[in-house]
This record gives structure tokens, C-alpha cells and sequence, in this order.
């Protein structure tokens, strides 16, 4: 057991070597080895990624590294298509196994899983995932700005077309919601009409 997780440290680490590179492609491919790995790790006793850190001592957090591999899965998309299917299968995973994980987490988890979908331009599914995502969160603003997003300023696929009335229709949902930091959608909203002005 012993010699396996250092096995698992070493590739790690490596994968953090490639990350450091700029190379988001080799990075993810050794972290989803280091995740395969990891999975059978995770027992019924361990029901989030802070119970994981407390049990086994890494160069890096595990909480941190998770993470990581998350945001770096979608940096790996933007260059190859196959590494946005791999970010909603590891997110799903993730869900699924360390459900007690910190809200935060989850929720930028299942956001990465409903904007993975938009990248692949699988609208209906994008959708339904944050539908589910702001009803799970209805109170924090930045769920309803994520959504909104994929159809004006961050939009992933050339097959999503630029849509301003539906990105304001979401940011006007999240208004009608007692949802906090409503000056961030607010601010989204005038930015989203001065864009429209300038065309």
C-alpha cells in the first residue's frame, strides 16, 4: 500500500511538472492516471476531500490537486475536444464519491460538468445541468452568471450561437432570486447592453 501511494505522489508531482510547462495535454493525461488510481482510495468512511487530506500526506493537498485537475481538463479542451468528455466524467465522479466535499467545490464541479456539455455543444444537456445547479444553489449569483455566460461572454463552441437575449433572460432569473452579490449580476447586465450598443 505503502509503495502505491508514493507511486501515486511521484505521478503527481510529475503531472505538476507538465502543468508548470504550459503542457495541459501530458498534465491531464498523467492526472487521470493519478485519478483511476486514486478512486479505490476513497472508502465509505471518507465522504469528502478533506477527509481524504487528512488520511494521506501528499506533496500537494488533495483538495488542491482536485481542483487543479479540473481547471486544467478544461484548458486540455480548448486544445482537444475528447479532454472536455473526460472533465464531465471526472467531475461526475467526484460528485458521486466525496459528496460531503466543501460546497464551493461541488458546485464549480457540477458547473464544469454543465459548461463541459455547452463546449461539446450539447445544449439540452448543458442546460439541464445548470437548471439542476441553480436550484441546488438558488441563493449564489455566480451559478446564474456561469449560465448566462455560455450564451455571450464565454461562450465554447462556435456551436452555441451568440444568443444576448437568452444570457439577460438567465441574469434576469437570477434577480428574481434572493441570491447574493446581486451587483455582480447587475454589472453583467450593463455589460451585456454596452455590447450590444457597440455592434
Amino acid at each position: 500500500m505503502k509503495n502505491r501511494l508514493s507511486q501515486i505522489n511521484e505521478m503527481m508531482m510529475s503531472g505538476y511538472d507538465k502543468y508548470n510547462e504550459g503542457n495541459s495535454l501530458e498534465a491531464c493525461s498523467i492526472w487521470l492516471d493519478v485519478w483511476n488510481r486514486l478512486k479505490s482510495c476513497f472508502t465509505e468512511s471518507i465522504g469528502s476531500i478533506r477527509d481524504a487530506d487528512k488520511i494521506y500526506q501528499w506533496s500537494e493537498s488533495l483538495s488542491n490537486w482536485c481542483q487543479d485537475l479540473e481547471q486544467e481538463l478544461d484548458r486540455a479542451g480548448q486544445k482537444d475536444r475528447s479532454f472536455y468528455e473526460e472533465r464531465i466524467k471526472y467531475c461526475q465522479e467526484f460528485v458521486q464519491l466525496l459528496p460531503k466535499t466543501n460546497w464551493l467545490i461541488i458546485h464549480n464541479m457540477k458547473q464544469a460538468i454543465a459548461e463541459s456539455y455547452f463546449a461539446l455543444g450539447k445544449v439540452e444537456l448543458g442546460e439541464r445541468e445548470f437548471e439542476a445547479l441553480v436550484k441546488e444553489f438558488p441563493k449564489y449569483a455566480w451559478a446564474y452568471i456561469a449560465w448566462g455566460d455560455m450564451y455571450y461572454l464565454h461562450r465554447m463552441s462556435e456551436a452555441v450561437p451568440l444568443n444576448y437575449a437568452r444570457a439577460k433572460e438567465i441574469y434576469g432569473k437570477a434577480l428574481e432570486s434572493d441570491i447574493d452579490e446581486r451587483e455582480a449580476v447587475l454589472y453583467r447586465l450593463q455589460y451585456l447592453e454596452e455590447a450590444k450598443d457597440d455592434m
